[in-house]
């Protein structure tokens, strides 16, 4: 694992294929630990590996468990993931609520038909009452 993890340093894919290979069934049964939700466990492992290509060439060659390292990194894009996600529903939450244009007409329309009723009533009422 740890020459792999040099030659990945390295620019070489193949390496970078063996790893993603060798490591990301441990890093999924990781990630659900932390995570708990699927999809957003396999974001984070896309994003991992994303980053860490996107970055190989300042990666530190001379670690001693590669394995630890990336399991770390993980932990710290789900975290940043559920956060984001938790910050983006919060957003939503806290938009206020507007309904269209087209509900506002049919809830006014609903109270003056509703008043009318209510009109109607009361008039029979009182008809019935002045008559007893």
């Amino acid at each position: 694992m740890k020459t792999h993890w040099v030659n990945i340093t390295k620019g070489d894919k193949k390496s970078f294929f063996v790893f993603y290979d060798a490591i990301y069934r441990s890093l999924f049964q990781y990630g659900m630990v932390i995570g708990k939700d699927r999809e957003i466990v396999k974001e984070s492992i896309h994003i991992l590996f994303y980053e860490l290509w996107e970055k190989h060439e300042r990666l530190p060659q001379e670690i001693k468990d590669p394995k630890f390292y990336v399991f770390v990194w993980l932990k710290r894009i789900i975290y940043r993931q559920l956060k984001s996600q938790q910050s983006s529903l919060e957003s939503i939450l806290n938009e206020p609520f507007e309904e269209s244009v087209e509900d506002q007409k049919i809830k006014v329309e609903e109270i003056i038909e509703k008043e009318q009723l209510l009109h109607a009533a009361l008039a029979k009422l009182t008809k019935n009452s002045a008559t007893t």
